[in-house]
């Protein structure tokens, strides 16, 4: 985790005038920088394969969202004339009716200095030159404009530790897309369709379309796809005849797989294949329980860009009816695996953390039952001896599916809105069980307030409050948000939002009396805070700050409400009479672990 938090502190602030660039708003630029920090593949590893990131990133998540323009007022920056930021905003309204590739094109070529080809790869089909001449603006002066146009995207309100909490949600939430899945969500919106926090890559796509396969050589492979194939069955020519019909079956060329791993462990059958082609690696995962027929096992399928190097891979197989779920990890030889099956809740006092055990290994191949119903909260360290700097995830094999109810209504809420957005609850529901590991079944759940706000980009969100006792009794309380759209075609799109921080208690905790108060990110614009407060109805609320005597008191209604401010620093406490609750957020998160 440290690696991935040195990446955020090193590009956030480099990529976000671009991110403005592209999308045209503050809170969407916001929300592309972090997601495209989130993301696991292709690694990042220097500016430019962050700016390659953050591209594909806005490409795959413009299908559905659609166009933004440059918003708000922000104060003109200080090497910028007046009328170099008028006309700023006139080549803003301009770019807005650019199309999205071509308005990427141009910000590509004038903006970040791109040459020709590579705006190619990125932006198959762009011309940065026809889509510069649509401009009112002369050629030699656009990288200027541009330039005053960046300088208007504000980070006032962001600093490195703000960025890096939000990256680290995001990546929980990426765990949730397994969670979350899109028959639970269909079921909310008829004709719905699910927007996850990230859509796949159409320059992958198109990539693993067009090429023809290819055989690499052994130098392009590094780590454990440049090993031998491992395990009891992976010599067998019988097995890996049906393996590939199985791939064949799924859709893929299973002649041009290899096997990497065959072999039944731990009360499983767990396969890996793999097929290396022009700039992308093709991996399957093949499981089942032990001794399952090639037929029969399930298929999950996982995509790497080059170069091919990986520290592990792993795949996890929950067991509900166990209660329990098995993990298989494959490293080089002589590596360390240590395992988190899930944030832990001390029910004494109600602080939050992981524990990482050793997972004995044998030529590179480790094993293990873990106490957990979900594998949504599974974290693994891999690592020679004393470095263990690498964190991978295991591809799950049994994605977990919320109960989120139909017709959009969830459960019935305390404060607020007399029940629960669907969408919202299974937002802050999945937040749990991303972090924990257990399964939605496991959790007694009750919802303390629900609501409407207002959104940072435009339109509302639906806000839920959740309070949720964990096996072993301790209390965790968390706030998600999720807003629906209508898209070009006339459907509704479900998408779910950041969320809002989570607070610890210990088991006993008197729910009905618990007052739940977070910062949501999502909530208000570039310039303020917003504070989502669910109470008991009829109970006065009053927010205080770490570092000042300032108060602030939110309206509430039947109990729930918000108030926005304009400060750079995060309520920290909720007072309610006697008793006084913590302010959940950004950096306030028991779960982000």
């Amino acid at each position: 985790m440290a690696a991935r938090d040195d990446l955020v502190r090193a590009h956030w602030r480099e990529l976000l005038p671009t991110a403005y660039l592209l999308t045209g708003d503050q809170a969407a630029a916001r929300q592309l920088v972090v997601r495209t920090l989130a993301r696991r593949r292709p690694p990042i590893a220097d500016r430019r394969t962050a700016l390659d990131a953050l591209v594909r990133a806005h490409r795959s998540r413009w299908r559905l969202t659609g166009r933004a323009s440059i918003q708000g007022t922000p104060a003109v920056p200080w090497w910028s004339s007046p009328e170099a930021a008028a006309a700023a905003h006139q080549l803003a309204d301009a770019l807005d009716d650019l199309g999205r590739d071509d308005r990427t094109a141009v910000v590509l070529r004038w903006f970040e200095d791109l040459a020709p080809e590579q705006i190619t790869a990125l932006v198959p089909g762009a011309d940065p030159e026809a889509a510069a001449g649509r401009l009112p603006v002369d050629p030699n002066v656009l990288p200027r404009r541009l330039d005053d146009l960046a300088g208007l995207c504000d980070a006032g309100t962001l600093d490195d530790d703000t960025v890096t909490a939000a990256v680290r949600g995001t990546r929980t939430r990426h765990t949730c897309q397994a969670l979350l899945a899109v028959t639970a969500v269909a079921g909310l919106v008829a004709g719905g369709a699910w927007l996850p926090d990230t859509a796949p890559d159409p320059a992958a796509t198109a990539t693993a379309t067009a090429t023809p396969s290819r055989t690499t050589t052994a130098a392009e492979l590094r780590g454990i796809f440049a090993l031998p194939p491992r395990g009891a069955l992976a010599d067998d020519e019988d097995l890996l005849a049906q393996l590939r019909r199985r791939l064949d079956a799924e859709g893929a060329t299973g002649a041009d797989y290899r096997v990497l791993y065959a072999d039944d462990v731990e009360g499983i059958r767990a396969v890996l294949m793999m097929h290396p082609g022009a700039g992308q690696m093709d991996l399957a995962w093949l499981t089942g329980p032990a001794g399952t027929a090639a037929a029969r096992l399930d298929v999950h399928t996982v995509g790497f860009s080059t170069p091919f190097g990986s520290a592990g891979m792993a795949v996890s197989l929950p067991d509900p009816a166990a209660g329990t779920t098995r993990l298989v990890v494959l490293t080089e030889d002589g590596d360390t695996v240590r395992v988190s099956a899930g944030v832990d809740v001390d029910p004494a006092t109600g602080a939050a953390g992981r524990t990482y055990v050793d997972v004995p290994s044998r030529g590179g191949v480790a094993a293990t039952t873990l106490d957990r119903t979900s594998d949504a909260g599974i974290r693994l360290q891999v690592g020679r001896p004393g470095d263990l700097t690498e964190d991978i995830w295991p591809v799950s094999s049994t994605p977990v599916h919320l109960d989120v109810g139909t017709g959009g209504t969830g459960p019935p809420s305390r404060s607020g809105a007399p029940t629960a957005a669907a969408g919202a609850y299974a937002s802050a529901l999945s937040t749990v069980v991303a972090a924990t590991g257990w399964a939605e079944e496991d959790l007694e759940v009750t919802v303390l307030g629900a609501g409407t706000l207002p959104a940072a980009a435009g339109g509302t969100l639906d806000v839920v409050s959740l309070a949720v006792v964990l096996p072993g009794g301790a209390v965790v309380t968390t706030t998600g948000t999720a807003a629906q759209t209508t898209a070009e075609d006339g459907s509704t799109v479900l998408s779910f939002g950041g969320g809002c921080g989570s607070t610890g208690y210990p088991a006993g905790t008197d729910i009905v009396d618990l007052v739940v108060a977070a910062t949501c990110v999502d909530v208000g614009d570039a310039y303020t805070r917003t504070v989502v407060v669910a109470a008991p109805p009829g109970v006065r609320v009053v927010l205080g700050f770490p570092s000042s005597d300032e108060t602030l008191v939110p309206e509430l209604v039947d109990g729930f409400g918000w108030t926005t401010f304009l400060t750079r620093e995060d309520p920290g406490t909720a007072t309610a009479g006697t008793a006084t609750f913590p302010v959940a957020g950004a950096g306030r998160d028991v779960l982000q672990q």
